[in-house]
């Protein structure tokens, strides 16, 4: 179309090379610079599923931003102890300048009598996302707090991405191939875990350091057992890990708290359907417990049902970073071949 406009025009060929070649020179200037002045970004800074608030207040009230932060304080779930998933900071907007900027999170709210929502990505660091809201009133946030209410959802999934991307990075593939072997699926293995135990259509792996125990724990779920794992999935869960998963005291070991809240969810992980459940658990015999997620695959022509149970023991400290390193390996899953 641009050809036949320039030949509309009554243009020599040369001009219209000429032209031509000025537009293409341009658009090439244009993307080089773009290219450049990424490189020429800092990386950003800040803790997981921390978030910067930008604050405004010439143009909303303290009650405006004390609704938005309601609404994105969003529970973690069932926890020994009540825990948001976001951590938020709040900064005005005459001293957002300097290594503030750089946070991987950011919620700028501008006034605007359109609501609006856009995500933006690299705009003063390196792998960063900056959310704008565009809202004229407090009233007008209450109009959309479910779109303001599934924030925290983006944010963790943009957090899971970069857990993933560094997972893929560096990780254990002795353990991963060991993992296809054993369950004819792939999982990735992040640097820093161990093999706890192996047997046939059974894996567990460990991460232990001074401030906390993470666990993912694999099982090929046998016939006679599909009823009970989809009826009755935490007594299921017990009969798994009771004879493997032991405390520090003779006798002592892990099961599913059955006075705990439990919160179950449908989820697809690469196109694979599965049961998410996430509840406590407790050392019988002894005074320890924690989080557990589990994860229950119903099975396939090819893949038979499988179980990912994982658990963190952190006592004492926030449970959001280290839940969402166990999810993040768990969505490495998938149905490939071995390599």
């Amino acid at each position: 179309m641009f050809i036949k406009l320039l030949n509309s025009c009554k243009l020599t060929k040369a001009q219209q090379y000429i032209i031509i070649s000025i537009i293409v020179f341009f658009g090439v200037f244009f993307w080089l610079s773009k290219l450049q002045l990424q490189s020429e970004l800092p990386n950003a800074i800040g803790d997981p599923l921390e978030l910067v608030v930008v604050r405004d207040s010439d143009a909303h009230t303290n009650r405006f931003y004390q609704t938005i932060k309601n609404l994105l304080n969003t529970d973690l779930g069932p926890s020994p102890q009540p825990e948001s998933i976001l951590s938020i900071i709040e900064i005005e907007n005459n001293k957002f300048t300097g290594i503030l900027q750089r946070h991987h999170n950011i919620l700028i709210i501008t006034k605007s009598d359109n609501f609006n929502i856009k995500f933006e990505n690299d705009v003063f660091a390196k792998n960063q996302t900056v959310i704008i809201i565009s809202c004229n009133s407090e009233h007008e946030l209450i109009s959309n707090e479910e779109k303001i209410r599934q924030l925290h959802e983006e944010i963790k999934t943009v957090e899971i991405n970069r857990l993933i991307t560094s997972i893929e990075k560096k990780n254990n593939n002795n353990l991963k191939n060991k993992i296809l072997e054993n369950h004819n699926v792939s999982m990735l293995v992040p640097n820093g875990f161990f093999l706890a135990h192996l047997e046939k259509g059974l894996t567990w792996i460990r991460r232990e350091t001074n401030k906390l125990s993470q666990g993912v724990f694999l099982a090929n779920i046998p016939p006679e057992m599909e009823q009970l794992f989809f009826t009755q999935t935490s007594i299921a869960i017990d009969s798994m890990i009771r004879p493997h998963i032991l405390g520090p005291i003779s006798g002592s070991y892990m099961i599913t708290d059955k006075n705990a809240p439990v919160k179950k969810d449908t989820i697809s992980i690469n196109g694979i359907e599965m049961i998410k459940q996430q509840s406590l658990w407790r050392m019988k015999n002894d005074f320890m417990g924690g989080i557990y997620v589990s994860y229950i695959f119903h099975g396939s022509s090819q893949v038979e049902p499988f179980i990912i149970y994982t658990y963190l023991y952190s006592p004492g400290e926030p449970k959001k970073t280290p839940l969402i390193q166990l999810d993040a390996i768990v969505r490495t899953l998938s149905f490939k071949s071995y390599n």
